[in-house]
């Protein structure tokens, strides 16, 4: 279908007889299961919506306001204080600082802060009416400030001194912003439930609309049903390229195969299998074969991001030049929140929506007023006249109609935009969908990150023209974040996991490209040995090795063993893969949850300052921890060192979906439970990230000699590197400081001599000696022995240098205190000559005195 058609009219209803609807196995039964599985998708919704409010909708903070960048915003720095007694907040499971940029919060006081009633009634949010208590967005904290969440206010206000300078205690966090994904979800369960009700057995499968029931057998996937493999296959079954075929694994030509010829299919990729590549491949040969339209979609905008790179790499591989039909689509709320905090860059992105926008309007004559409106958006963050505004708001959606139905083929956006007024419009007062992008295929990556309703949202959304839904992610990658002890149960682990277990066509990717076959091992060995076992595979094949690195990979082990020092101590960085031994680290913890260790830092701060002082980019390099208050702090670090340009600090949760250089990973935790870090999801994410080297940052005497019970997936995978560092021909995984005390190895006594009890080599040890055979203990202690002999005639060396120096900086110094001599000796004749000459002087006065 042309994407310039009329969307509302993409293809005509298919009637009751139509040989294109989904056939189940047994309609009565799965119209049974998804009745009762809605409702209770139902009570789950609405549980997680008041356990969100209940502990962060409530939640008392303390505010700073300052003066924005631009003359009309307010800046709101938001610290997390003491929960109330009555309440309880598991900071292990949520992430306080990850609230999503873009989404709002309403702030609650006591006394509405100190400003009177007119002032505040002039405080107004176009198309919101008056306040009843200060909105913000939440940005980037791109601006230096402290706080773990940074709010800004970018309304009309014509005095903003009134607003500026305030602190306040005791203020009520309240969410405003994200039920939207829960609103969402709650509206796509109302209306399959009603659907439901309203249709007779035979027509079960037309849950969303009863004038527009879905091509794909939904009913069975969301309701658990098996897989009719049969009625899930596509009436056209693609034809795959040579030119394709040879440059993809045969698991990836598989998977783009199975995506093309099914409605419904799952792509379960490890990290680094290349997931993305699979959704990207599979989109360009659409956009290429035919004339459909297209979403690729999923929670997270880094993931929504990292797909579209893979789409646009794609096509410019094929096509270098002219015009991409595709978009990246925001809302209207994460658009205003880009003016407000001055993303211009964002905003200038070839695809981003607003450019778009700005660029059709320009070859139109009526839109003056949305370009002017524009122009005062990039200048001051905000509009101040409200008929601008309003006529930014009308113009802006007449537009981008005109821009997704003329010509975009394909939309990316997260799944909470798929319900925006972007891409979807319902009537008012009987719910009749009134316009909708016409995408005929969905892809959803990460949807590890997904519940069930929430992966229904694009299948409402688009339940008109959709044709196809792929899903991609992996079960063993971070689920969706559930607080409600009752959605717990109704959703337990991972959904996708479920749909797995379902026998809908799935393929396992077993090829991974983003690192180096030591750096993925534990992954194979401790994550995906269960399921490569279930799947009759050995492991996931590396296409990386480390006997062909990359030029930065060259350049990192030519540059070792880098040595940089933390406080007395010294360490020698000697492998791509290593474990920074924070011996004195000591982990500490925030009344409200999350917890700091400033000797990792300090570790962490002097390792980045020695990379890049012998050259390499801070763009490559990023901090991921665990914990919100140590990401806080490593980024005050930074600030204050002069490696602010490092990429990223981030946490676990939101590295997902992305990959980077060289990671440093800060595991904080030296006392308790290893908690969250411990678990398989996060340890999985934790450490699949890298793409050339992974430094661990932690207290060795608890990750590897500490018994516990609870989550030990970290502690499971660490030991597996250790164990196995052998088997990679590689210097030992724990990096102990070269000073640090010594443990002792007994070797035995030579055989031939058969003389003697052994003997005591003082070495560093970091092996279990009941698994590690003698043989490999000696050949580790011959490497150490080196390594030491290197070490010494370095030390010796630089002692005789410094000895040198020593000599010529003496040298210099007599040299220089000679001089000072000679000066002092020089002045010093210079003031007896002169007072010699004065008493002279003064003796021939004397003299002619005494002639009269």
């Amino acid at each position: 279908m042309s994407a310039q058609g009329n969307p509302t009219d993409a293809r005509p209803k298919p009637s009751a007889s139509s040989s294109s609807m989904p056939a189940s196995k047994d309609p009565a039964k799965a119209k049974a299961n998804w009745s009762k599985i809605l409702k209770t998708d139902m009570k789950a919704l609405r549980s997680e919506s008041e356990e969100r409010r209940k502990q962060f909708g409530t939640m008392k903070c303390r505010i700073v306001t300052h003066a924005g960048k631009r003359d009309r915003n307010v800046v709101v720095e938001i610290f997390p204080s003491k929960p109330p007694k009555d309440r309880t907040v598991d900071a292990r499971e949520y992430d306080w600082e990850s609230k999503k940029v873009g989404e709002s919060y309403r702030l609650k006081a006591p006394v509405n802060f100190p400003i009177d009633d007119d002032t505040m009634g002039k405080h107004k949010i176009f198309g919101g009416g008056k306040t009843t208590g200060w909105v913000v967005n939440v940005v980037k904290n791109k601006m230096g400030y402290e706080a773990p969440i940074i709010g800004v206010i970018a309304n009309s206000f014509d005095d903003i001194s009134s607003f500026v300078g305030l602190e306040e205690d005791n203020v009520a966090l309240e969410p405003i912003f994200n039920d939207v994904l829960g609103e969402r979800a709650r509206a796509t369960v109302t209306t399959a439930k009603t659907a439901l009700d309203e249709f007779e057995a035979e027509l079960h499968q037309f849950f969303f609309h009863p004038k527009y029931p879905p091509q794909i057998p939904a009913v069975e996937l969301f309701g658990l049903e098996e897989c009719d493999q049969e009625a899930n296959k596509l009436a056209s079954q693609a034809d795959i390229p040579l030119s394709l075929k040879e440059t993809v694994d045969t698991s990836q030509l598989r998977a783009i195969q199975t995506i093309l010829d099914r409605k419904i299919s799952v792509t379960w990729g490890p990290p680094g299998t290349g997931k993305s590549r699979v959704l990207g491949e599979a989109m360009l040969w659409l956009l290429e074969n035919t004339t459909e339209c297209m979403v690729g979609t999923a929670v997270a905008n880094v993931a929504v991001d990292a797909l579209l790179r893979k789409v646009v790499e794609g096509y410019r591989s094929r096509h270098p030049k002219g015009d991409i039909p595709i978009a990246r689509v925001y809302s209207q709320a994460q658009i205003d929140a880009q003016y407000a905090t001055g993303e211009l860059d964002m905003i200038d992105e070839e695809y981003h929506l607003e450019t778009l926008r700005v660029k059709r309007a320009r070859t139109e004559g009526s839109f003056i007023a949305f370009l002017d409106a524009v122009d005062q958006l990039r200048e001051f963050g905000s509009l101040r006249d409200e008929a601008l505004h309003n006529a930014y708001m009308k113009q802006g959606k007449q537009l981008m109609r005109m821009v997704l139905e003329g010509g975009v083929r394909i939309v990316f956006c997260t799944i909470t935009v798929c319900q925006s007024a972007a891409l979807y419009e319902v009537h008012g007062t009987d719910n009749e969908i009134e316009w909708a992008y016409p995408a005929k295929s969905a892809f959803l990556d990460d949807a590890s990150a997904m519940t069930r309703p929430i992966m229904e949202i694009p299948v409402m959304t688009f339940v008109k023209t959709l044709e196809r839904l792929s899903i991609a992610g992996d079960p063993y990658q971070l689920p969706a974040l559930i607080l409600s002890p009752f959605a717990k149960i109704e959703w337990p682990g991972s959904w996708l996991k479920k749909i797995v277990d379902q026998k809908w066509p799935v393929t396992f990717l077993d090829t991974q490209y983003r690192m180096y076959d030591m750096l993925y091992d534990h992954l194979t060995a401790i994550i995906y040995a269960g399921e490569l076992k279930r799947l009759h595979l050995n492991t996931v094949k590396s296409v990386r090795t480390i006997a062909s690195p990359s030029a930065l990979g060259l350049r990192l082990n030519a540059a070792m063993p880098i040595k940089f020092e933390v406080g007395r101590q010294s360490f020698e960085l000697d492998s791509i893969l290593s474990f920074i031994d924070v011996a004195d680290g000591v982990q500490r913890s925030l009344e409200a949850g999350s917890s700091w260790n400033i000797q990792e830092i300090n570790a962490i701060d002097s390792a980045i300052l020695k990379l890049i002082s012998i050259g390499f980019l801070q763009q490559d390099i990023v901090v991921i921890t665990g914990y919100s208050e140590q990401k806080r702090l490593l980024t005050k670090r930074a600030e204050e060192h002069g490696w602010n340009g490092v990429k990223q600090m981030m946490t676990v949760d939101s590295s997902q979906g992305d990959e980077y250089q060289i990671i440093f990973l800060s595991l904080v935790t030296t006392k308790n439970l290893p908690g969250f870090m411990g678990t398989r999801f996060r340890a999985c994410v934790g450490t699949s990230r890298q793409v050339e080297a992974i430094y661990f940052v932690g207290k060795a005497d608890y990750w590897f000699t500490s018994t516990f019970s609870g989550f030990k997936f970290m502690h499971n995978i660490l030991k597996h590197i250790r164990d196995s560092r052998h088997a990679w021909d590689q210097p030992p995984f724990i990096l102990r400081p070269s000073n640090a005390a010594t443990a002792t190895l007994t070797l035995p006594s030579h055989p031939a001599k058969g003389k003697g009890k052994g003997k005591e080599v003082a070495a560093l040890i970091d092996w279990d000696p009941v698994t590690v055979p003698a043989s490999e203990k000696l050949k580790t202690f011959q490497w150490k022995a080196d390594q030491r002999r290197k070490a010494a005639k370095a030390a010796a060396e630089a002692e005789i240098a410094a000895i040198g120096a020593d000599i010529a900086a003496m040298t210099a110094k007599k040299a220089q205190k000679e001089q000072e001599h000679a000066e002092m000796l020089r002045l010093l004749d210079e003031d007896i000559s002169a007072e010699k000459e004065a008493l002279r002087i003064e003796a021939q006065i004397e003299n002619i005195a005494d002639l009269y």
